[in-house]
């Protein structure tokens, strides 16, 4: 027999009262559960609401695969198809970073530590821990050539300065300009290597096929061939300069790396027949996968006939 414990008292509970708590408990519970469906029909349509949403997440993966295949059978991505007489070659990109008062001290470690405090016929410039220190207590803009450097062990260009590159490159060229008081500017050139100048021209021929992604509520959003090709050329661009980031960021860091932020980039890119941006074009074109839709266009003409015409994008 269970016994309920009061202070100065002891009352005898048996089951006959416990099971009349029990379910009045339950009944209180049952009626603020109906009264919080306001009416009998909000019942029927949370049910109702509960198989829809079921029925939507079962049947929008048919749905899906179904919208892929009428975007891979409609075929319009030929057009962003490279021409076979057509050659793209990335030959090698600038990279910017940027140094202000703070960065000095970090600068002429990384100098220190690259051995760039003594004058050095292979780096092709003066004492660069010295330039830094008098660029930096002038006023007016100077520059100077840090060098011509190429990876350890590679027989190419044996003139220049081995030094630790990362695989995708066959050389490196890199100058300081200082465009004001306590600003300084690292412009460093990296080349491709032969193998990987043509890694944009081998994304672009590859068969683009569409693709879908699950979204929230039940949705999904179909990618078109052409911009599953356009992220596929992205993705070997942003590989390529995510070394350079990295070699920046590991041995002379900025303001830019120290941020984690992309430095600024211009890419050296050639084709051999058709330019890079046309006047008008109603449709997705190979070159639209390269980034250049709505690029600037300068045009240098040389004046002579037998010269070839060069147009340079931005």
């Amino acid at each position: 027999m269970d016994y309920l414990a009061i202070p100065g008292a002891q009352v005898e509970v048996t089951p006959l009262i416990l099971a009349p708590l029990a379910l009045v408990a339950w009944l209180v519970v049952l009626s603020w559960w109906v009264r919080s469906l306001d009416h009998p029909g909000r019942l029927r349509r949370k049910f109702r609401s509960q198989r829809l949403w079921w029925e939507i997440r079962v049947k929008r993966r048919s749905r899906m695969r179904a919208a892929v295949a009428r975007a891979n059978h409609a075929r319009k991505h030929e057009r962003s198809d490279l021409p076979p007489d057509e050659h793209v070659s990335w030959a090698s990109f600038w990279m910017v970073e940027i140094y202000l008062g703070s960065h000095a001290p970090d600068l002429k470690q990384s100098f220190e530590r690259l051995g760039w405090t003594e004058d050095s016929p292979g780096l092709g410039s003066i004492n660069a821990e010295e330039w830094l220190a008098d660029a930096r207590a002038g006023y007016g803009l100077s520059w100077t050539r840090l060098g011509f450097f190429r990876p350890r062990g590679a027989k190419l260009f044996p003139t220049a300065t081995p030094i630790d590159l990362p695989e995708p490159f066959a050389f490196l060229q890199m100058g300081l300009v200082q465009l004001g008081p306590g600003v300084t500017a690292l412009i460093a050139n990296f080349a491709l290597a032969e193998d990987e100048q043509s890694c944009l021209e081998r994304a672009i021929r590859e068969a683009p096929a569409a693709r879908g992604e699950l979204a929230g509520h039940g949705g999904y959003r179909i990618l078109s061939p052409e911009l599953v090709k356009a992220e596929r050329v992205g993705a070997e661009r942003a590989r390529i300069r995510g070394e350079a980031a990295c070699w920046i960021r590991d041995n002379l860091p900025g303001a830019f790396s120290t941020r984690a932020v992309d430095p600024p980039t211009w890419d050296l890119i050639t084709t051999t027949r058709e330019d890079l941006v046309k006047e008008f074009r109603g449709f997705f074109g190979w070159q639209d996968a390269l980034g250049f839709r709505g690029a600037e266009r300068w045009k240098f003409m040389s004046g002579d006939r037998d010269d070839p015409e060069l147009a340079i994008y931005g």
